[in-house]
């Protein structure tokens, strides 16, 4: 049951994304995607993480087609890969959540961020159903520990290294207006809040993926006891030979 929900999830976030990559994409010149507006859509950590989470999603919806439809059951299952991927997925969408929500809704309103059809989709709906897909319907081959559950940062890492080193030498700058969110306007904010804003993001970060990992365990351990529970009592049931009342004579 849980496998056919989950399946379900991947099938209703890569439709949302699709539709909402849909108008980015059509950022054209002359009825041809460019460079540019390549350039300008993969700025926002929104499209990175949000395409990060359709291809996982693509990923995981292959196996479990493999497990639903064709009795499969992939060796990749047996170890914690998928795991690591989705986990990385949800830290990705709840790291969206949490800017759009408090960082950026405060300078400029739910109306442009989550005001339109793709807005909603990927500043709130598909972070909210990724992270829920993940806490109760991802499951790992063995427990990890809580330096291995800071993995899922690596895709938040790599584009925030990439983005502020384009910052720092000012290939995104004010001029242009490049800079994807302002608290990356480091040129442009006092030197402490820039370091601030950034100790608060990475402590964010590395909590979410301590606290999702937390989340996952704490509900897989729930289910397991509650089938183990409805095991033992279904194993009482059909062992029990049925009382019979004796008279002595």
């Amino acid at each position: 049951m849980e496998l056919l929900v989950g399946f379900i999830m991947n099938i209703i976030i890569i439709i949302l994304a699709y539709s909402s990559f849909a108008p980015i994409f059509s950022l054209t010149v002359y009825g041809e995607l460019t460079s540019k507006s390549l350039s300008g859509a993969f700025r926002f950590f929104t499209n990175d993480g949000n395409l990060y989470s359709t291809i996982v999603s693509c990923i995981l919806l292959s196996f479990q087609i493999a497990i639903l439809f064709f009795k499969k059951n992939p060796n990749i299952i047996k170890n914690n890969k998928l795991y690591y991927l989705s986990l990385g997925s949800a830290v990705s969408e709840l790291i969206i959540l949490f800017v759009v929500l408090f960082l950026l809704m405060p300078f400029f309103g739910p109306r442009i961020l989550i005001g339109n059809y793709t807005m909603f989709n990927l500043h709130l709906l598909i972070p909210v159903i990724v992270t829920i897909r993940f806490i109760f319907f991802e499951k790992k081959a063995t427990k990890i520990t809580i330096v291995n559950s800071l993995l899922g940062s690596i895709p938040v890492l790599v584009y925030g290294v990439i983005v502020i080193f384009l910052v720092i030498i000012k290939v995104f700058n004010e001029e242009n207006k490049k800079i994807p969110y302002p608290f990356l306007n480091f040129y442009g904010n006092p030197w402490w809040l820039s370091i601030i804003y950034l100790i608060i993001l990475f402590g964010f970060i590395f909590g979410f993926c301590v606290l999702l990992n937390y989340l996952n365990e704490l509900f897989q351990k729930k289910l397991y006891d509650k089938k183990e529970e409805e095991s033992n009592t279904n194993f009482i049931t059909t062992n029990t030979v049925p009382y019979e009342k004796t008279y002595e004579l």
